[in-house]
């Protein structure tokens, strides 16, 4: 399939972009299946290039001017730090760490989405800060931003806490006590 684009390559001249990537075969099937990933140039000069973890990553990093990710269906393991010192540590596939290497090697390589922003994204309480400082950007009658609704355990007593609230209770209590104040402000 490489040779392929190599081909097309020759024929567009270097006005273009090739965009090497890497994903797990059922993401980007599902992305082929939308034309994500058009076996033509696009007509902003874009070639996408599937990278392969089974081969060299280096090698078939020379022809390609951006790599776009998605690191996260490599991940074998995640360790959480409690220090604000120690960086938490994200562990990928052996592929995924050679591409990792040599992304901190090679400075003039363009990557979509850093390894070191990939652990916002697996942290739920990060997400929810993220999409709370959002929300100024709101505007009327435009689809609003949130942040979700969410709770951080600290520690299993806390959470003991929390098992043991009645929501279906804790909801009845909250409507009525609303509904209270939108009667009294109607008054």
């Amino acid at each position: 399939m490489q040779d392929g684009y190599l081909l097309e390559i020759k024929a567009v001249g270097k006005n273009y972009m090739m965009v090497g990537y890497i994903m797990k075969p059922s993401r980007e099937e599902d992305f082929s299946k939308r034309g994500a990933f058009p076996l033509y140039p696009t007509q902003n000069g874009l070639i996408f290039m599937p990278l392969s973890l089974e081969l060299p990553i280096s090698s078939q990093l020379k022809q390609v001017d951006i790599v776009l990710h998605k690191a996260t269906d490599e991940i074998l393991s995640v360790e959480i730090s409690n220090s604000s010192e120690l960086p938490n540590k994200i562990t990928y596939s052996r592929g995924m760490q050679e591409l990792q290497r040599y992304v901190e090697h090679q400075p003039d390589c363009c990557v979509i989405d850093p390894f070191n922003k990939v652990y916002p994204v697996l942290d739920r309480l990060i997400i929810q800060q993220i999409l709370l400082s959002l929300e100024k950007f709101n505007i009327e009658s435009r689809c609003k931003i949130r942040g979700p609704h969410f709770l951080k355990v600290f520690s299993p007593e806390c959470y003991l806490i929390y098992a043991c609230i009645d929501f279906n209770k804790l909801m009845e209590t909250t409507l009525n006590l609303l509904m209270n104040i939108m009667f009294d402000n109607l008054i």
